[in-house]
């Protein structure tokens, strides 16, 4: 599907992550990059089941699928739960 929407937005690319695939469109016109994006997210949306424990992330300028509790959210909470921290520091723009 992601490489379908590769081909139809020129200058957008598809990244290969260790644990996702991100369509990347910051590279297309603004109005058409944003028109395919939501196309994009209907068609992702209409295939993906929960039981596939898929979770698409609509990023700046970027489209993210990846396995349900793989991010770094969850690999501080099972380290949390793991061990007792004194203080625990956590910066970053992520929700």
């Amino acid at each position: 599907i992601l490489e379908a929407y590769v081909e139809k937005a020129n200058g957008s690319l598809l990244e290969e992550k260790v644990s996702s695939l991100a369509w990347h469109y910051r590279n297309v016109d603004p109005e058409y990059g944003f028109t395919v994006m939501r196309e994009l997210l209907d068609s992702l949306k209409n295939r993906i089941t929960p039981e596939m424990n898929i979770h698409i992330l609509d990023g700046k300028k970027v489209i993210e699928i990846k396995q349900n509790g793989c991010d770094k959210g969850s690999a501080c909470k099972r380290m949390i739960q793991e061990k007792d921290y004194e203080f625990i520091l956590s910066i970053g723009d992520d929700i």
